[in-house]
């Protein structure tokens, strides 16, 4: 519900504070009763969603996990590369090769190498008595093209 992209007023007024009223009860009971650490700040300001949705929309709009993400990808980066010296500037490159790969979608041929039509695996040629083709043979894979 706090994360929905639309909400109607009564279910920001009525359901939104409802349930976040009877988390909130059952969170206090909880910590009273089963010896739980005490509420932390997110807890209060949860109480403070339906004015915040009520003044500024819906809450989707303000939430930060994509940043979050970003912030662990970029801690991932400098504890990686090793570096502190110049912690924005490793990052920067970094981020940017990073995109180049994903981003990637064959600029370059993928076929390196076009194989003709009569060529045969080596296994074929096992049994010539081509004294190149033995020699070849020891050294190459089984599955190795050969052409005709």
């Amino acid at each position: 519900v706090v994360t929905a992209p639309r909400l109607s007023q009564h279910e920001v007024v009525v359901d939104i504070k409802e349930i976040i009223e009877s988390y909130l009860d059952f969170r206090i009971s909880a910590v009273s009763s089963l010896s739980m650490p005490n509420a932390r700040p997110k807890h209060h300001f949860l109480s403070h969603y339906s004015d915040c949705n009520k003044k500024y929309g819906p809450l989707i709009s303000l939430w930060a996990m994509r940043m979050e993400s970003k912030h662990t990808y970029f801690k991932g980066v400098i504890k990686a590369s090793k570096n502190f010296i110049n912690v924005a500037k490793t990052c920067a490159s970094r981020h940017e090769l990073a995109q180049v790969c994903y981003r990637y979608y064959g600029l370059f041929p993928t076929n390196k190498f076009d194989i003709p039509s009569d060529s045969t695996s080596l296994s074929e040629h096992r049994t010539s008595n081509d004294e190149y083709l033995h020699k070849a043979a020891s050294f190459l894979p089984v599955d190795c093209l050969v052409l005709n």
